[in-house]
């Protein structure tokens, strides 16, 4: 039977590095999940980790830390994933904005879908992260809504109750037919085409099974939570 490979460069990943006690590392990827035509397969990779979708319903968290834009299209976020051409993504990215003090970079969400099938997908948006979510790190939640849609949610990862509603997309950009059977959860970093490289902190992974459909009609719910 044959068997797939896959090369992970472990450079790119450091767990628990200094002044960033249990969090992920991940130093950017030049190329974002969808790639682009000059994506070198054997050069080079994308900064990217996941976990599988095992259930109809659950909740997937991770908390992403500020501060870590070093040049405009930074970008460090959570992705629903099943390919480079079939996946939705909310990201922080960073931004140049004008202030009394000059240029500066600010972070916005970033939200951007890619799609092959019949369902088209959305135009990318970047909209202003609202203030109160804004501090040391935002927790982004991603949900099913009902069998057909999922829906990301942004908070502070420091104030209980400031979780807010920001995406709901249709599960069908995510599959073949229009059909969706699940597909990875995971996060990413880059640097969209960028020339240089940062360093993004991601921590608190949290994947919360709810419940599973077997059929038309028959939920099984699952008390098991994962960390």
């Amino acid at each position: 039977m044959d068997t797939l490979t896959v090369s992970i460069d472990y450079s790119y990943f450091t767990i628990s590095p200094q002044g960033h006690e249990n969090a992920l590392q991940m130093t950017a990827s030049r190329a974002n999940l969808t790639r682009d035509v000059v994506f070198n397969v054997t050069a080079e990779g994308v900064t990217s980790v996941f976990r599988r979708q095992e259930h109809t319903f659950f909740n997937f968290t991770v908390d992403i830390e500020l501060g870590f834009g070093t040049s405009v299209g930074d970008e460090v976020g959570v992705s629903n994933y099943v390919n480079p051409n079939q996946h939705v993504d909310l990201g922080i990215i960073y931004q140049a904005t004008v202030s009394d003090k000059g240029d500066e970079l600010e972070p916005y969400f970033q939200l951007r879908a890619r799609s092959i099938n019949n369902s088209t997908a959305p135009d990318p948006k970047i909209v202003p992260i609202p203030q109160e979510l804004l501090g040391r790190a935002i927790r982004i939640r991603i949900s099913p809504r009902n069998e057909t849609h999922n829906e990301f949610f942004g908070s502070s990862a420091d104030h209980v109750g400031s979780e807010q509603s920001l995406w709901v997309f249709n599960n069908a950009l995510l599959a073949g037919d229009g059909a969706t059977t699940g597909g990875l959860l995971g996060v990413y970093a880059t640097t969209n085409d960028g020339n240089g490289s940062f360093n993004g902190y991601v921590g608190r992974w949290r994947y919360e099974p709810i419940g599973q459909k077997v059929d038309y009609s028959v939920f099984v719910p699952t008390s098991t939570k994962r960390q």
